[in-house]
């Protein structure tokens, strides 16, 4: 990802429990999210600092070989658009919404709060590091 370029996403949040439902991505964030997984590891750990290499980095990997096809096929003058859930797992927005959100445990739909925020290039490390660690990318502060 380009240093200066901000990317954004749209995030529905459950402001009951204060948790991330699912995001709506462009193929640019989904772009940089599978990049994730070509960084040399000497190249995280001086960006992040030495960390527990664990967390959401397997869910991202299984998702990215599987969108793999998807996004090498991609037409320039389309913009797909896939969701990403809390574990990072990615897929084409194709799937429900409703399903979706009764996989997100969300009864009451008055509870949801639709976001769109940047990721620049701060909160670019702050999903990597959420990522690599324990941490739940759905509380991050990036969020």
């Amino acid at each position: 990802m380009d240093a200066t370029k901000e990317l954004s996403i749209k995030l529905l949040i459950n402001t009951e429990t204060k948790t991330l439902c699912f995001a709506e991505a462009s193929s640019d964030v989904v772009k940089f999210l599978t990049g994730l997984l070509s960084l040399p590891l000497g190249t995280v750990t001086s960006l992040l600092a030495k960390k527990n290499m664990a967390g959401s980095v397997g869910n991202l990997l299984v998702s990215a070989e599987k969108l793999d096809a998807n996004l090498q096929e991609q037409r320039e003058t389309a913009t797909p658009r896939y969701t990403v859930k809390d574990d990072l797992s990615m897929t084409p927005a194709s799937i429900s919404l409703i399903a979706m959100l009764a996989e997100s445990g969300v009864k009451d739909l008055s509870v949801l709060q639709e976001k769109t925020v940047k990721i620049g290039k701060e909160e670019a490390l702050g999903i990597l590091a959420a990522a690599l660690a324990h941490i739940d990318p759905r509380r991050s502060p990036t969020l």
